[in-house]
């Protein structure tokens, strides 16, 4: 499904779990984008879940929450989520940092200058404003996609019914993911429009 959001942010409750919806809701009733938000992750199979989630996902937005008088004063899982999105090459993302979390960690490196915001309204409004700006939408797609088509023949076809003239159509697919070959894919035609 083309147009899908990786929403990686905390989910401490209440606030992180709270915001995180509030994202989900904004690009779904702005963008009609679909978003995907890791809640309640607990065993290996729900991480290798989010693992697949991320790899079919269009695009990955970041939001790193201050989590004051905390020894790691913001959620180290979405740190590693911003290092598998980097493996998997992502190459638009869109990322947000608290005031108050310090730049350390593999953010450090990769995503040198994540916007600051103070208040859960301000990322809201800096969410829609950015996602504006950068033209995500829901008809883009980072995976396997029709590149065009086109029309061939026509041509002399023959079997037992009868002898037809036939035109055959040549659909061209572009794998737009930089880190995965398309090996052992196959494409099912739904339908057709004239």
């Amino acid at each position: 499904m083309p147009g899908k959001v990786f929403l990686s942010c905390g989910q401490k409750p209440p606030r992180e779990k709270k915001v995180a919806k509030q994202i989900k809701k904004l690009l779904k009733d702005k963008f009609n984008l679909d978003c995907y938000v890791a809640i309640n992750i607990q065993g290996l199979n729900d991480i290798m879940k989010i693992t697949g989630e991320l790899k079919s996902s269009d695009y990955y937005l970041f939001v790193d929450f201050f989590r004051k008088g905390e020894k790691f004063p913001c959620s180290l899982f979405t740190h590693q989520e911003l290092a598998l999105a980097h493996h998997l090459r992502f190459e638009d993302i869109i990322a947000f940092k608290e005031n108050g979390v310090p730049s350390e960690g593999f953010i450090k490196y990769v995503q040198a200058n994540p916007e600051p915001f103070k208040t859960d309204g301000e990322l809201l409004e800096k969410i829609e404003i950015f996602v504006k700006e950068r033209k995500w939408n829901k008809d883009y797609s980072r995976n396997l996609i029709i590149d065009h088509i086109e029309r061939v023949g026509p041509f002399q076809y023959g079997d037992q019914t009868g002898s037809y003239l036939e035109y055959i159509w040549h659909a061209y697919i572009l794998n737009r993911r930089p880190d995965v070959a398309a090996v052992d894919s196959a494409c099912v035609l739904d339908w057709v429009s004239f």
